[in-house]
């Protein structure tokens, strides 16, 4: 996809720009799983950079897909926070369709097929009208993309997540990253998923029953 197409994309798809509600300081997006929006201090911060280990298989995207549901569940007649997921060509793919199971409502969620993202979603970063960005496992991002995507996290007051297909390391990673987390299945319990901060909670890990992210 080229950045014109993609610009094309950003600036007709889903809800007119300024239908987003405004956010004062500190607002944060719950996403209506009590032990969930507690462990997060209230729910996740707007303006900020969150970069989350979730090898494929685990189930760690649920959590993910939990807080877009309550963001783009609104009025019924348009998404509180408009989305933009970008994802690279890889024959893993993704299955929206099922999402809409979780409450996701996909007429507000703009999906971007790339292996160049900061070329192609340079214009929609420097918009305020996506208020939630996914990069999920985002090919060849340097130390300056990601403090361009810390800069317009903050400038913008979006919530940019950075989704991996393998768990991070607290010896090293993206420093411009506020909030690091690892995800991952209960070896002990499978059917349960763990959540372990890395960087930016206090926290003790997270233990959640996968079939109440479902």
């Amino acid at each position: 996809m080229s950045a014109l197409d993609l610009h094309t994309l950003c600036s007709t798809f889903g809800v007119r720009r300024g239908d987003q509600a405004s956010l004062g300081s500190g607002f944060k997006l719950r996403s209506g799983l009590t032990a969930l929006d507690d462990f997060f201090g209230g729910g996740l911060a707007f303006g900020v950079v969150t970069e989350w280990g979730v090898p494929l298989g685990c189930g760690g995207r649920h959590i993910v897909l939990k807080f877009l549901a309550a963001a783009n569940r609104g009025s019924g007649v348009r998404a509180d926070y408009p989305i933009l997921w970008a994802y690279p060509d890889s024959p893993l793919g993704l299955n929206p369709p099922a999402w809409q199971a979780l409450g996701i409502d996909l007429r507000y969620i703009a999906f971007a097929r790339t292996n160049v993202p900061m070329h192609d979603l340079k214009a929609a970063l420097l918009d305020p009208h996506y208020r939630l960005v996914i990069f999920d496992m985002p090919l060849g991002l340097s130390r300056d993309d990601y403090g361009f995507l810390a800069r317009q996290a903050r400038a913008q007051q979006k919530i940019i997540f950075i989704l991996h297909n393998q768990l991070l390391s607290d010896a090293r990673g993206n420093a411009f990253a506020k909030l690091r987390l690892n995800c991952g299945r209960s070896r002990i319990a499978p059917a349960h998923l763990i959540v372990t901060p890395v960087r930016g909670l206090a926290s003790q890990p997270l233990t959640l029953q996968l079939e109440g992210l479902l």
